[in-house]
Formats: C-alpha cells, sequence, structure tokens
C-alpha cells in the first residue's frame, strides 16, 4: 500500500513537472513571438520616418529649384532688358 501511495506521489509530481516544463517553454516561445513583432514593428516605424523625412527633403530640394530656376529667369529678363536698352541707345 504505501508502495502505491509513493508511485501516485511519484507519478503525480512527474505530470506536474512536464506540465510546468511545457507551460514555460510556451511562455518562452510567445515572448519571442512578441519581441520579434515589437522588432518588425519598429523596424516598419523606422523606415517610414526615414522616407519621410527623404520625402521632405525632396520637396525641399525642388520648391528651391523652382525658386533658383524663377529667380534665374528674372535676372536673365533684366539682363536681356538693360542689353536692349544699351543696344538702343548706341543706335
Amino acid at each position: 500500500m504505501q508502495k502505491i501511495s509513493i508511485l501516485k506521489f511519484v507519478l503525480v509530481l512527474i505530470v506536474y513537472m512536464i506540465i510546468s516544463i511545457s507551460l514555460t517553454v510556451l511562455v518562452i516561445r510567445y515572448s519571442i513571438r512578441i519581441s520579434k513583432e515589437q522588432a518588425k514593428q519598429e523596424f516598419v516605424v523606422n523606415q517610414y520616418n526615414l522616407l519621410s523625412s527623404q520625402y521632405d527633403q525632396l520637396r525641399n530640394n525642388y520648391v528651391n529649384y523652382k525658386k533658383l530656376r524663377h529667380d534665374l529667369k528674372k535676372t536673365t529678363l533684366t539682363l536681356l532688358t538693360v542689353c536692349h536698352k544699351k543696344q538702343t541707345k548706341k543706335n
């Protein structure tokens, strides 16, 4: 009778240990999965921020290009006008 009682206790202990180890493994796997998903989300956010800043930079460069182009046209027109007036005075 005593041997059966000890055997039951050992079996229950083994089952408890197996369940405990299984739950620990599941928790570790879930933690790893969560950390991978967080890393992916951080990567996506970083990429979005990088692309946004690059877009802003391109837009600013384009605006500056348009301003320079406008200034160049204005300066060219002024120079042509001055040259034309000088030509007219010479004649």
